[in-house]
Protein backbone atom coordinates (compact mmCIF):
# COMPACT_ATOMS: atom_id res chain seq x y z
CA UNK A 1 0.00 0.00 0.00
CA UNK A 2 1.57 3.55 -1.20
CA UNK A 3 0.63 7.06 -1.09
CA UNK A 4 -2.10 7.97 -3.52
CA UNK A 5 -3.21 11.87 -3.74
CA UNK A 6 -5.12 13.71 -6.51
CA UNK A 7 -6.39 17.00 -7.34
CA UNK A 8 -10.05 18.06 -7.95
CA UNK A 9 -12.13 20.44 -8.73
CA UNK A 10 -15.88 20.15 -8.23
CA UNK A 11 -15.11 16.77 -7.37
CA UNK A 12 -13.96 15.46 -10.84
CA UNK A 13 -10.16 14.28 -10.75
CA UNK A 14 -8.05 16.34 -13.02
CA UNK A 15 -4.59 14.87 -12.05
CA UNK A 16 -3.57 11.69 -9.90
CA UNK A 17 -0.48 10.59 -8.58
CA UNK A 18 0.24 6.93 -7.39
CA UNK A 19 3.59 7.04 -5.23
CA UNK A 20 5.37 9.71 -5.74
CA UNK A 21 5.68 10.96 -1.62
CA UNK A 22 8.69 13.03 -2.96
CA UNK A 23 6.46 15.37 -5.30
CA UNK A 24 3.72 14.83 -2.56
CA UNK A 25 5.94 16.35 0.37
CA UNK A 26 6.34 19.38 -1.84
CA UNK A 27 3.12 20.76 -1.10
CA UNK A 28 2.22 22.70 2.47
CA UNK A 29 -1.32 21.83 3.04
CA UNK A 30 -1.39 25.18 5.83
CA UNK A 31 -1.06 27.51 2.90
CA UNK A 32 -4.60 26.82 1.45
CA UNK A 33 -6.37 25.31 4.25
CA UNK A 34 -8.69 22.46 4.76
CA UNK A 35 -10.99 22.25 1.78
CA UNK A 36 -13.74 20.42 3.22
CA UNK A 37 -14.22 19.80 7.29
CA UNK A 38 -13.51 16.97 9.18
CA UNK A 39 -11.32 15.71 6.52
CA UNK A 40 -7.51 16.19 5.63
CA UNK A 41 -8.05 17.29 2.04
CA UNK A 42 -6.87 20.70 1.71
CA UNK A 43 -7.07 23.61 -0.95
CA UNK A 44 -3.74 24.05 -3.86
CA UNK A 45 -3.45 27.75 -4.45
CA UNK A 46 -1.22 29.68 -6.20
CA UNK A 47 0.72 30.48 -2.77
CA UNK A 48 0.48 26.68 -2.43
CA UNK A 49 2.47 26.07 -6.14
CA UNK A 50 5.15 28.99 -5.41
CA UNK A 51 6.32 27.44 -2.11
CA UNK A 52 6.03 23.85 -3.65
CA UNK A 53 8.49 25.51 -6.97
CA UNK A 54 10.46 27.24 -4.83
CA UNK A 55 11.24 23.75 -2.89
CA UNK A 56 11.92 22.23 -6.08
CA UNK A 57 14.08 24.60 -7.25
CA UNK A 58 16.27 23.72 -4.62
CA UNK A 59 16.32 20.41 -4.66
CA UNK A 60 16.94 20.96 -8.98
CA UNK A 61 19.90 22.86 -7.95
CA UNK A 62 21.40 20.40 -5.32
CA UNK A 63 21.68 17.79 -7.87
CA UNK A 64 22.98 20.54 -10.68
CA UNK A 65 20.48 20.34 -13.25
CA UNK A 66 18.34 23.56 -12.48
CA UNK A 67 19.15 25.02 -15.75
CA UNK A 68 17.93 21.75 -17.35
CA UNK A 69 15.26 21.75 -19.83
CA UNK A 70 11.98 20.71 -18.75
CA UNK A 71 9.62 18.86 -21.36
CA UNK A 72 6.47 20.41 -20.43
CA UNK A 73 5.05 16.79 -21.14
CA UNK A 74 6.95 15.02 -18.59
CA UNK A 75 4.34 14.58 -16.47
CA UNK A 76 2.44 12.50 -18.14
CA UNK A 77 4.81 10.08 -17.41
CA UNK A 78 4.48 9.85 -13.45
CA UNK A 79 2.16 7.35 -13.65
CA UNK A 80 4.68 4.76 -15.30
CA UNK A 81 7.72 6.17 -13.48
CA UNK A 82 8.98 4.11 -10.19
CA UNK A 83 9.94 6.96 -7.73
CA UNK A 84 11.94 4.10 -6.14
CA UNK A 85 13.58 2.85 -9.48
CA UNK A 86 13.52 5.84 -12.04
CA UNK A 87 17.04 8.12 -11.46
CA UNK A 88 16.31 11.13 -9.73
CA UNK A 89 17.10 13.73 -12.28
CA UNK A 90 14.20 12.18 -14.44
CA UNK A 91 12.02 12.27 -11.38
CA UNK A 92 12.34 15.84 -10.51
CA UNK A 93 12.55 17.16 -14.47
CA UNK A 94 8.81 15.14 -14.09
CA UNK A 95 7.65 17.22 -11.13
CA UNK A 96 8.53 20.49 -12.52
CA UNK A 97 6.65 19.42 -15.37
CA UNK A 98 3.69 18.95 -13.25
CA UNK A 99 4.17 21.83 -10.95
CA UNK A 100 4.20 23.83 -14.18
CA UNK A 101 0.52 22.10 -15.57
CA UNK A 102 -0.60 22.59 -12.03
CA UNK A 103 0.03 26.41 -11.88
CA UNK A 104 -1.35 26.63 -15.67
CA UNK A 105 -4.54 25.34 -14.40
CA UNK A 106 -4.89 27.21 -11.08
CA UNK A 107 -3.68 30.06 -12.75
CA UNK A 108 -6.84 29.75 -15.53
CA UNK A 109 -9.40 28.54 -13.19
CA UNK A 110 -8.44 28.77 -9.35
CA UNK A 111 -7.30 26.58 -6.56
CA UNK A 112 -8.05 22.84 -6.57
CA UNK A 113 -8.33 20.52 -3.93
CA UNK A 114 -5.29 18.25 -3.20
CA UNK A 115 -7.05 13.89 -1.45
CA UNK A 116 -4.43 12.05 -0.42
CA UNK A 117 -5.09 8.34 1.22
CA UNK A 118 -1.20 6.54 2.71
Amino acid sequence: MGLDFGFYRDHQEIHSVDGHGALFELFDSQIGGPAYDGYDDFLVTEETLDVASRKLALRLYRAGIADSPVDPKAFEDLRSLDERRTPSDVLLLAYQSFLEELQREVGTRGPLVCAYSA
